[in-house]
C-alpha cells in the first residue's frame, strides 16, 4: 500500500507525530531506488545508531 502513494512520502516522514515510525517503515518496506533523494535525506535520522548502546538494553 505504501508503494502506491509516493507523493505522500515527504509529508509522512516529516509528520511530528508519526514521522519517525514512517521513516523506519518506508526504509524497511520500499526499495530505496524508488525513494526520492529528498525523502531519503529525511530518513537519515532513522539510520543513525546511538554512539553508546543503552546499558539497560544489554
Amino acid at each position: 500500500m505504501l508503494e502506491r502513494c509516493p507523493d505522500k512520502w515527504p509529508a509522512l516522514v516529516e509528520d511530528a507525530a508519526t514521522g519517525q515510525a514512517m521513516r523506519h517503515i518506508l526504509l524497511d518496506c520500499v526499495a530505496t531506488e524508488k525513494i526520492s533523494d529528498e525523502v531519503v535525506a529525511s530518513c537519515v535520522p532513522a539510520l543513525c545508531l546511538p554512539e553508546r548502546p543503552n546499558a539497560e538494553l544489554r
